[in-house]
C-alpha cells in the first residue's frame, strides 16, 4: 500500500473526504489540485511545487513536507509543526509567493524566510526562531506571534499583526508606522492620539 512519483506532474486533481496513504512525491509539479478534508498517513511531499493549489482542513499522521515551493496557493487549517520530519534539518518550506494562509499552525526554526506579498488570516506562530523573515507587504489580520525569536525580521508595509513586545525577542525588527503602535500596546503604553 505505496506509491512512489519522482517529477512527476498532478494537473487539476480533486480530492475530499478521503484518505491518501503511503505515497511519496519527489521533485514533482501540482497545478490547480485541491485537498480537502483528506487524510494524510505516511506521505511525503519532498521538494515539490504547488501552484494555484488549495488545500483546507487536512488531517496529517506521520506525513512530511519538506523543501515546498508555493505559489498563488490557499491554505486553510494546516498544521505546520505536524508535518515537519522527525530527526531531519530539512525545512518545510523553501519558497512562498502569492499565498494565502487562514488559521495555519507555526511552530518552525528556520532562517531566512519570505512570506512578503501573501495573506496570512487567523495563523499562529508559536514558539519558533523567525530570525531574518521577512513579512513585508503581508496582511496578517489576528496572526498571533508569542515566544518567537524575530530579530532583524521585516514586517514593514504589513497591517493586522499581534504582537506581544514582551513575550517576543524584537532587537533590530523594523516596523512601520502606524502599525507599529500595536507594539506598545502589550507594553501598556498608549500612544497619545
Amino acid at each position: 500500500n505505496g506509491r512512489r512519483f519522482e517529477g512527476g506532474t498532478f494537473e487539476g486533481i480533486v480530492k475530499k473526504d478521503c484518505t491518501l496513504e503511503g505515497y511519496t512525491f519527489c521533485d514533482c509539479t501540482f497545478s490547480g489540485c485541491v485537498l480537502e478534508n483528506v487524510r494524510l498517513v505516511r506521505c511525503a511531499f519532498s521538494g515539490c511545487r504547488f501552484t494555484g493549489c488549495r488545500v483546507s482542513e487536512p488531517e496529517t499522521l506521520h506525513s512530511t513536507v519538506s523543501l515546498a515551493v508555493l505559489t498563488d496557493c490557499a491554505l486553510v487549517g494546516v498544521d505546520w509543526a505536524r508535518l515537519l520530519p522527525a530527526g531531519m534539518f530539512a525545512e518545510p518550506l523553501e519558497a512562498m509567493k502569492g499565498c494565502r494562509l487562514k488559521y495555519n499552525g507555526f511552530q518552525i526554526n528556520f532562517r531566512k524566510f519570505t512570506f512578503s506579498g501573501s495573506d496570512l488570516i487567523g495563523c499562529t506562530f508559536g514558539e519558533s526562531e523567525l530570525v531574518e523573515y521577512d513579512f513585508r507587504d503581508c496582511r496578517l489580520d489576528r496572526t498571533e506571534f508569542f515566544h518567537c525569536d524575530l530579530r532583524r525580521s521585516d514586517f514593514r508595509s504589513a497591517v493586522g499583526y499581534q504582537i506581544d513586545a514582551a513575550a517576543n525577542k524584537l532587537k533590530d525588527a523594523a516596523f512601520s508606522l502606524p502599525e507599529a503602535f500595536r507594539l506598545l500596546h502589550g507594553l501598556g503604553i498608549r500612544p497619545d492620539g
